[in-house]
Parts: structure tokens; sequence; C-alpha cells
């Protein structure tokens, strides 16, 4: 029977169409943002629904440390990354060793009005600043606390001076800090219990109902270039791997 070798062609083909329309989402979105126009958070209290804002933003209920660079934020995702050796490639790659996000709902100030934004559940486009430690240096002081704090991080210790990493380790934090241009894409939502301060509105945008819900430090044109370019390199995968599955059947054909 043949039908098993033709299921490999067919699930590699699949696979590429499943890449495909991940790839246009993407596009349909980056133009979808890329055409529209940000609407006045006092004009979106008005209108519940889907929504895009752009404005600064503001902490609601005070701002959160981030752990490696120290920095006032409302937002920080923040990872460790190991460079481990690829096994039979001769290459090396990285991992995630350990992970985390702080910050909780924060204000969005357009100057027509402010808004509560609740991150949970968002796809967030926030910038990474990275610190690479290769291994057996010491560890920058603001990450001795850290590191003892999270056993993830192996370190030697010195006798005087600070730990040394045991391994090449990346330590990744993405911000959203207070003050900064924020852009949002959710369905906002009445709410009575926020709007009660000068400036407030009641209105609370987050991922309930929405189809997307996203969260950048940047305004909507940086956001649907971020997006296209997810886009087109997803087109390009999704045809390598489709003319792959095309080659694999016509050989087994």
């Amino acid at each position: 029977m043949r039908v098993l070798p033709f299921a490999v062609p067919g699930v590699v083909a699949a696979l590429g169409a499943g890449i495909l329309l991940f790839a246009g989402r993407e596009l349909w979105y980056a133009l979808r943002i890329y055409r529209g126009d940000p609407t006045a958070i006092a004009d979106a209290v008005n209108d519940p629904g889907p929504v895009e804002l752009q404005g600064v933003a503001r902490p609601e209920n005070g701002t959160v440390r981030s752990p490696f660079s120290d920095s006032e934020c409302v937002i920080c995702e923040w990872e460790v990354e190991r460079e481990y050796a690829s096994s039979g490639m001769g290459g090396t790659h990285w991992e995630t060793e350990v992970d985390g996000l702080m910050g909780g709902p924060f204000a969005l100030d357009d100057g027509t009005a402010r808004c509560r934004v609740e991150p949970a559940g968002s796809d967030r486009q926030l910038q990474p600043q990275r610190v690479s430690v290769p291994a057996g240096t010491e560890l920058p002081d603001r990450l001795v606390s850290f590191a003892a704090d999270h056993p993830e991080v192996e370190t030697r210790p010195t006798g005087t001076g600070a730990p040394r990493a045991a391994h090449d380790y990346r330590f990744v934090e993405r911000r959203l800090d207070a003050g900064e241009t924020c852009f949002v894409y959710g369905y906002g939502h009445y709410d009575s219990g926020v709007g009660r301060g000068a400036g407030w509105v009641n209105l609370v945008v987050n991922g309930d109902g929405a189809r997307r819900f996203l969260i950048a430090d940047t305004r909507a044109r940086g956001v649907a270039w971020e997006l296209v370019k997810t886009g087109l390199g997803g087109v390009v995968v999704a045809l390598v791997v489709l003319f792959g599955a095309a080659v694999a059947y016509a050989i087994l054909a």
C-alpha cells in the first residue's frame, strides 16, 4: 500500500496551508490598522465594541519595577534564555529557562480622556531589551538578587565578587513604560466602576468579545508594519513548505 507515503506530503501541505492562513490573518489586521484611524477615548465610551485607541500609558494603581533594568513601567514581560548546543547540527540555539509577566490594569490617556486597559490575555508588541552574560562572566549587580531568587539561573560563587554565570544567558525584558506611547486594539466596554476621577470616562478595554487584543509601545503605523513583516515572513515559509509538499508528492506519484 502506498497510502502511508502519500500521507506525508498531505500532512506537510496541511501545515503549509495553516501557516498561510496565519500569515493572511496578520496581513489583514495590518491593512485594517493601517487604513483605520484611532478613535478618541472621549468618543469611544459612547460606542462600545471593537476599538482602536492611541495615547500615552499612565499608571492607574502604581507602577512595577522591571527585574533586569529596574525601570518604572506599567507592564513588563521578561524571560531568561540559555544557549544550548544543537544535537547533530553543530550549532547552538536558545531556550527559555524561566519567564514572567508583571503589571496590571493601566490608564490610557489620549488628551481627550482616560480609560482603563486590562492587559490580561493580550498579544503584546513591546520592544525587547537584552542583557547578555557569557558563561564565566560576573553577573551585573542588578541581576545578582534575581539569580538568587531563581534557581533556573545557574551561577558559580567567586568568593569575594559577584557570582559568575555557569552558562551563556540572555536576560530579556519587554516593557511598556509609564509615559510611553501606546496603541491598543481590543474591545471597549462601558463600566460604571471606572471613570470617577478627573479626565476619566466609564470605558474599559480588554479582550472580552475581541477577535484580537493587541497592545503595543508604538503608534498605529508601527503596529501595522510589524504585522506586515510577520505576515510576509509567514507567506514565504508557507510557500516553501507547500513547494516541498508538491515535490514530495511528484516523487511519490
